[in-house]
């Protein structure tokens, strides 16, 4: 079993004050880049997860201020506490 963990979503999504569909693009771009590379270097037939470890929710009162934050999370809501999973054997 490795265990390996890819920090630049939630550090993206903390120093970001983009748009959510720029964030998402961004986050995409990352992803194809990081995780792909390592995905492609894991041997055929292996078992893989991939999980998150909270959301977050929008700042509906952000204005653009310089020390005001974007997005939230920490609360209670379905976005912030559902950890999505997903499953798959590299063929």
């Amino acid at each position: 079993i490795k265990i390996v963990k890819f920090g630049f979503i939630d550090k993206k999504v903390h120093q970001s004050r983009d748009d959510l569909i720029t964030l998402f693009r961004e986050i995409g771009v990352n992803m194809e880049v990081s995780v792909k590379n390592y995905m492609d270097r894991i041997p055929r037939g292996s078992l893989v997860f991939l999980s998150s470890d909270h959301g977050f929710t929008e700042n509906l009162k952000f204005r653009g201020g310089k020390d005001e934050p974007r997005r939230f999370h920490g609360g209670a809501s379905p976005w912030e506490v559902i950890v999505p999973v997903g499953a798959m054997l590299k063929m």
